[in-house]
């Protein structure tokens, strides 16, 4: 793995920029450190996070559209927050402002980025590609013609992509489904398995359209979608570039280097999918599997695939209730400091009012994990869902190919026939011809046979590598979610710790 590059499955996901973070580390004492200084950006409730700089800030995104009181007064904001105002009954009373104990003492937010279970494809021979899909803008002022273009990165030292290790080049989202297209019309035949590009979404891109800014992730409406397709078409290039006969593919290259690219016209759109439905017609009989191989894994496909669909609507279920307990812990914390305004007792109102500071922290922890929940398990199952769909095609063009070969066979066995009746008729002058046919259907038949048999091969090859990539991704998965999962619990822990103090000094 190139160690220049460092997201998600190159190092802990907690860690620190080297790698060197661990997760036993998380149940250890949170140090006395001070927060970084933060940015607030709003989204709308139930908002994803979007893409972060990497650096000195960091960037939290509510659950709703209100403002972090505390956490507003790190970034200088002019507006007056509710901890002001609560502040100021402190002031006419003559008595302390209520510290701002549990925001100041909690361990510091972690530089929360979109995690990226993916970062290309690391060789034994220190061979390396990493791709990074940044900067998602708007191109054309026309809301009918207008689209989001995005910047493509790549790092590599593979010698077919020439003497420059890094390149940077513009794409739209038509692009990224030209080189899937491309790629498939040349190798799916071959049985590789050909990792899908995102789904088109016409309500994301009309959200987009309609939107006046030429940059599409700081719009409250289209923020969501537009960092999950950056995200979702940054895994596809590197989850493609991991394949070694994809990623050295001329038109893999291609994507990634060149400015301008060649426009697929309608016509030929038109054309491959006419070709598709004409080869789906085409079996019109049922192949009788010799291989028991084939049988057991379509089968394991079947499961596979019936069993993610069951888990991605559980993670599903899961981030939209942690999202809600986000959003509800920040309904809460604004009771308690309106609560906390009309309280004539001292002690009581100083602990409401940094009671309500603890639920607001719990609100951006608990926002955090749903953002974890999101990307590092619902976008990976979904991720699979797609793949186990892109290997089952697979096997429906080994289907093919078997049907192309019998169609060869069966031709070949009339062309025979026909040079007999010739003979037995005593029509020599058309057995030269009948006889060239033959030879001609012999050389399909053997191409035909050829094709199918170097199919089913690479299919039993390209499975076992399917099963180790998802044994590896899933662990990387798990590894980074748990410790997610771990962080926020032991901040969480932090934060009502830090509120004992106070709940116990009411009088």
């Amino acid at each position: 793995m190139d160690d220049n590059i460092k997201q998600g499955r190159s190092s802990p996901m907690f860690g620190d920029d080297e790698g060197n973070g661990s997760s036993d580390e998380l149940f250890a004492d949170a140090p006395d450190q001070s927060p970084k200084a933060t940015n607030i950006k709003h989204t709308p409730a139930g908002g994803d996070l979007h893409s972060f700089p990497v650096g000195q800030t960091t960037e939290v995104t509510l659950s709703d559209g209100e403002q972090s009181p505390e956490l507003s007064r790190n970034t200088g904001a002019s507006k007056t927050s509710d901890a002001d105002k609560k502040s100021s009954i402190f002031e006419d009373s003559g008595e302390l402002p209520p510290a701002v104990a549990i925001a100041a003492s909690a361990p510091p937010r972690s530089s929360f980025r979109t995690p990226h279970l993916l970062n290309g494809s690391t060789e034994k021979d220190g061979s390396y590609i990493k791709i990074t899909v940044t900067e998602p803008h708007k191109v054309g002022d026309s809301r009918m013609s207008s689209y989001v273009a995005y910047k493509v990165t790549t790092r590599t030292n593979y010698p077919y992509f020439g003497s420059e290790e890094e390149f940077l080049v513009e794409r739209r989202f038509s692009d990224f489904i030209g080189l899937y297209e491309r790629l498939a019309a040349k190798l799916l035949g071959q049985g590789i398995i050909i990792p899908p590009p995102p789904e088109k979404s016409i309500m994301g891109m009309a959200m987009v359209k309609m939107s006046k800014s030429e940059a599409p992730a700081e719009n409250e409406g289209s923020a969501e979608f537009i960092e999950r397709r950056r995200s979702a078409l940054e895994r596809y290039l590197n989850r493609t570039a991991m394949h070694p006969k994809l990623r050295e593919d001329s038109e893999f290259v291609e994507f990634l280097q060149r400015t301008l690219l060649p426009k697929s016209s309608s016509q030929t759109m038109k054309k491959m999918f006419t070709r598709a439905v004409s080869a789906a017609q085409d079996i019109v009989q049922s192949m009788t599997e010799e291989d028991e191989w084939f049988t057991d894994t379509q089968k394991h496909l079947d499961q596979l695939d019936s069993q993610f669909r069951r888990l991605a609507l559980g993670v599903d279920q899961l981030v939209e209730c942690r999202r809600d307990v986000a959003r509800f812990s920040g309904h809460l914390a604004r009771s308690l400091a309106l609560l906390s305004n009309c309280e004539p007792n001292g002690t009581l109102r100083r602990a409401i009012s940094v009671l309500a500071d603890t639920q607001e922290v719990v609100e951006n922890i608990e926002g955090d994990q749903a953002n974890a929940d999101f990307f590092l398990l619902s976008e990976l199952v979904r991720d699979y869902i797609a793949l186990l769909g892109a290997a089952r095609e697979t096997f429906r063009q080994r289907e093919r190919l078997f049907h192309t070969w019998m169609t060869s066979e069966a031709m070949l066995t009339k062309k025979r026939e026909t040079e007999c009746k010739l003979q037995m008729q005593g029509k020599q002058e058309k057995v030269p011809d009948a006889q060239r046919e033959i030879g001609e259907w012999e050389d399909k038949v053997n191409r035909a046979q050829i094709a199918f048999e170097a199919t089913s091969k690479n299919i039993k090859e390209e499975i076992a590598r399917f099963e180790l990539a998802k044994a590896k991704d899933f662990q990387d998965a798990i590894v980074n979610y748990l410790e997610a999962l771990a962080e926020t619990q032991q901040q969480i822990v932090k934060a009502w710790g830090d509120f004992i103090p106070e709940a116990k000094a009411i009088q």
